[in-house]
């Protein structure tokens, strides 16, 4: 299992106060700073609509109940995947009303994606894509948070290992299938490619 979190934020119309709702746009097809995408046809959604929470700070390991702030709807709107939180209420959880609260006065802007990778590709160079960029085709959605920050600096670091190995592998596909005479040669096509993977 490939794990990689990604940090997105909401704007402010999303508010609905009335109904203790907000909108993030969870992931679209735009490189993020990993030099990665989430293809938008390749989310599976199945498996978080069964259990459909939404946590603070992605704890989901405490036991403390009231780190579920909220459950949500996810759904796929022009191109883009929509997260619709609807937070539980004040006297249920005071955490996630404080939560809520610092959304509305813009204090907390923040939300993180946890999606479990299942297939990826490099970009293919005739779409106009960069080949240096590695396009998720398949992930499940596992939870998403609202956060302080844009991300968790372990969980940041534990997803670019994981996209480091990605990316390895894929280098590793490609040298394999290039033809090489001797070993010299195969140690200069490893260090070009890697040089280029990484430029």
């Amino acid at each position: 299992m490939r794990t990689q979190l990604r940090s997105v934020q909401f704007t402010e119309s999303s508010i609905d106060e009335a109904n203790r709702t907000a909108e993030f746009i969870i992931s679209d097809e735009t490189v993020d700073r990993y030099n990665t995408v989430f293809t938008t046809d390749g989310w599976e959604l199945e498996e978080y609509r069964k259990n459909p929470v939404v946590l603070y700070g992605h704890d989901s390991w405490s036991g403390n109940p009231d780190k579920v702030i909220g459950t949500s709807e996810v759904f796929i709107e022009e191109r883009k995947l929509v997260g619709r939180v609807k937070f539980e209420p004040a006297e249920l959880n005071e955490l996630a009303e404080r939560v809520f609260r610092k959304l509305i006065h813009g204090t907390i802007r923040t939300a993180s994606i946890r999606a479990d990778v299942k297939d990826y590709r490099r970009g293919d160079v005739d779409k106009g894509e960069k080949k240096g960029t590695v396009y998720f085709t398949r992930q499940v959605l596992t939870e998403w948070s609202i956060v302080p920050l844009p991300g968790n600096n372990n969980a940041q670091l534990r997803s670019t290992e994981l996209l480091d190995e990605i990316k390895n592998e894929l280098l590793e596909s490609e040298i394999n299938q290039t033809p090489i005479i001797d070993p010299f040669t195969a140690r200069s096509a490893f260090i070009k490619l890697k040089n280029r993977m990484h430029s």
